[in-house]
């Protein structure tokens, strides 16, 4: 194999190709293009004679973003340290590729604060890179944005990456995973049928595309869609179908958790609360380990002493992490629960702290 590689020169043929089919989500061919690559560095690591700190930033930055792509909901808090690990030349493109990178792994680790800044220090250093690379820090900054209960900024950075994509031969998976977002956003604001409407297009690009595991990501957000109507059996349905084929994809696992309870189905509540809080265990996800806690406190018990502590609990995490939809959304399930005893004090405070966070929310969902 003849590796050009030469002075501050840190990219080659694979991973250029690499690297492109990651932009443009291309799981197949990104496959493809990591397994030419890996053989290139192992040559490379066989035959060095001076070290190239700038090709292996690099190299270890396009892996993080392969599994970001291929298997986003492996992701640790371990998963960054190989590129923590690496010498960091100045370089501006690797500098850039760094900072987003670094937020996007914050953001898969729900450490919102930490990814928010280094989405904005990557930001800073996004002017002057190809427009397919603007777009694509636009579309994760968007889901980030929904993730974080701003369906605005959401809107407004989805918007723009897909104005881009649309122009664009080869970039079918970006603009199905723009109206995803959009959809989810879409959601958030109560626009059931737009939030339809842009999953089902999203969905119609993927299966002329035949890529069926893409289809099973939008599956989930119907699911969500639909669970957020309170139809659960059409949400059940899809998240099924999503739980099948991605045994590991957890918010679906908590989603069909919820809904069963939701249908007094408390048997088979249980049966995916317990499958998903081995599974967020093994991946150290603190979000999920709150909702999973306080959904099973309240699917089994019926002591307030017991189920109050454990809902205060991940109120501290949510309010942390500036989640307050979930703030409201717990508070009020608590102070239901306390007015349903007769505890009208407790019931009283815990209505007006969930309106208080109900109020934060919908300023987060105008901007």
């Amino acid at each position: 194999m003849n590796i050009s590689l030469k002075g501050h020169t840190y990219t080659t043929k694979h991973l250029e190709a690499w690297y492109h089919a990651i932009l443009t989500q291309n799981v197949k061919e990104a496959q493809i293009q990591f397994q030419e690559a890996n053989k290139e560095h192992e040559e490379m690591l066989l035959k060095e004679t001076e070290t190239f700190p700038l090709y292996h930033l690099y190299y270890a930055l396009l892996q993080f973003r392969h599994t970001a792509l291929t298997d986003g909901l492996s992701i640790t808090t371990d998963s960054f340290q190989i590129i923590e690990d690496q010498e960091k030349p100045e370089d501006k493109h690797l500098s850039y590729l760094y900072h987003y990178y670094k937020a996007i792994h914050f953001a898969a680790i729900n450490h919102y604060q930490e990814a928010e800044e280094y989405f904005l220090k990557a930001q800073a250093l996004l002017s002057g890179h190809s427009q397919i690379e603007q777009a694509d820090f636009h579309y994760r900054y968007a889901a980030y944005h929904c993730h974080q209960q701003q369906p605005s900024f959401a809107i407004v950075n989805a918007s723009k990456a897909l104005e881009f994509f649309e122009t664009q031969h080869g970039c079918e998976r970006n603009i199905s995973s723009c109206l995803s977002v959009l959809g989810a956003s879409y959601v958030d604001v109560g626009h059931f049928e737009q939030a339809e409407e842009s999953y089902n297009k999203a969905l119609d690009i993927l299966q002329k595309l035949n890529e069926e595991s893409l289809q099973l990501y939008v599956r989930g957000n119907l699911g969500h869609l639909y669970a957020s109507q309170n139809l659960s059996e059409e949400a059940i349905r899809h998240l099924t179908q999503v739980v099948e084929k991605i045994p590991s994809h957890y918010k679906a696992i908590f989603l069909l958790a919820q809904e069963h309870e939701k249908l007094g189905l408390i048997d088979k509540a249980n049966h995916y609360i317990k499958i998903g809080k081995q599974l967020i265990s093994e991946l150290g996800n603190e979000e999920h380990k709150h909702h999973f806690a306080i959904l099973e406190a309240f699917t089994n018990q019926t002591e307030l002493d017991k189920i109050e502590p454990i809902v205060l609990e991940g109120i501290e995490y949510f309010n942390k992490e500036s989640l307050y939809i979930y703030v409201s959304e717990y508070l009020e399930k608590l102070a239901l629960a306390f007015y349903n005893k007769q505890q009208h004090e407790k019931a009283s405070l815990y209505f007006f702290n969930s309106t208080i966070a109900k109020k934060s929310n919908e300023r987060g969902l105008k901007k």
